[in-house]
This record gives C-alpha cells, sequence and structure tokens, in this order.
C-alpha cells in the first residue's frame, strides 16, 4: 500500500488494511506478518503532530489478534528534526 495514500488518501487506513493481511496470514498457516511503514509522507506533507498522534496509537491500534510486527520506517534527516522529548515519545510507544 502506497504510504502518502494510506495516511492521507485511501479508504482503508493501515491499521485496517494490516489486519486484513494479519487475518489472511493466519487463513494459510504462516507465523505472522512483517510490516514496514514509511513515515516520509507525514514530512512531506508537513504534518508532525498527525505524525505523533499515529505513532502513539500505534500500540493499541496493533491489538493481539493482529499477528504483525510493526517497524516504522524514517529517513534520518526527518528523524533528527524532532525535539528530544517528541523523540522520547515515539520510543516510548515503540517498546510495548
Amino acid at each position: 500500500m502506497d504510504a502518502s495514500k494510506a495516511y492521507f488518501g485511501s479508504l482503508t487506513d493501515s491499521v485496517s488494511f494490516i489486519a486484513s493481511l494479519s487475518k489472511l496470514v493466519k487463513e494459510t498457516g504462516k507465523n505472522g506478518l512483517s510490516v514496514f511503514e514509511d513515515m516520509g509522507p507525514f514530512f512531506y506533507y508537513n504534518k508532525l503532530n498527525d505524525l505523533l498522534r499515529y505513532e502513539t496509537s500505534l500500540s493499541s491500534s496493533y491489538r493481539p489478534w493482529i499477528k504483525a510486527k510493526p517497524f516504522c520506517v524514517y529517513n534520518k534527516l526527518d528523524y533528527n528534526r524532532f525535539v528530544i522529548k517528541q523523540k522520547k515519545t515515539i520510543s516510548r510507544n515503540h517498546n510495548k
């Protein structure tokens, strides 16, 4: 799924899409699903507050029945635009 559409222009949000893939994984007898989410569109569209909200909601979005291991992928220069407090918030939510 295209990251820009997943966050800003699709009828299906990324978590719903991942939930449907997780269901398919279970039905086909696979062990799990790795999900790599490109966080770049949030920076491109200058939606850093939306990004922080999204990041803090992810731990509750990936419920135990969604058998997926998510990875949020950042460009180093983009990530370095955050202040230390914001980086700590993101890190804290990724460790849940």
